[in-house]
């Protein structure tokens, strides 16, 4: 693949890497913090170049958060589980406004969103689990410039029962 991008009203496209990429995910650097970029997408094989991906919506650039830390158990029960995380090191500039848990009911690989309320200290009880089910967590942290950090360290697999019973 090739990715490229443009300033939000420029014409110009830059190509985001001097080689072509095998990977469906890419970083790109040496973006200015606070203009928008729009980004595209094209495949190559033996025929050649496709035709660019339309492109995407206009994206503010950001400093990106580090991953907070890895979640500590601090209690289990048969439809809750209690986890405490360190903040990331680093903010991205901008002040933390919350975290997303995120849990994975396994055998699934789909990571689902755990809080419907912003989490704004770094812990935070999970409810409505199954009793029995085997879940894994992690944490993504947010600033106030809308970045989103990528996930901490998963925990390791959880079986939702009482302890004491």
């Amino acid at each position: 693949y090739h990715v490229e991008f443009k300033e939000r009203n420029s014409m110009l496209w830059k190509r985001a890497s001097p080689t072509t990429l095998r990977m469906k995910e890419y970083m790109v650097t040496g973006l200015t913090e606070g203009l928008e970029y729009e980004f595209r997408v094209m495949a190559i094989n033996l025929a050649g170049i496709g035709r660019p991906s339309a492109p995407t919506d206009p994206q503010v650039a950001l400093d990106p958060i580090d991953a907070p830390g890895k979640p500590d158990v601090i209690s289990i029960t048969r439809s809750t589980v209690t986890l405490q995380w360190t903040e990331p090191q680093f903010d991205g500039g901008h002040r933390l406004t919350g975290y997303i848990v995120e849990r994975r009911d396994l055998p699934s690989k789909i990571w689902v969103k755990a809080n419907n309320v912003n989490v704004v200290e770094p812990a935070f009880t999970v409810t409505d689990l199954q009793e029995g089910c085997k879940y894994e967590f992690r944490i993504r942290a947010k600033n106030a410039a809308g970045a989103l950090s990528p996930p901490s360290e998963q925990t390791d697999t959880i079986i939702c029962r009482d302890e004491y019973g």
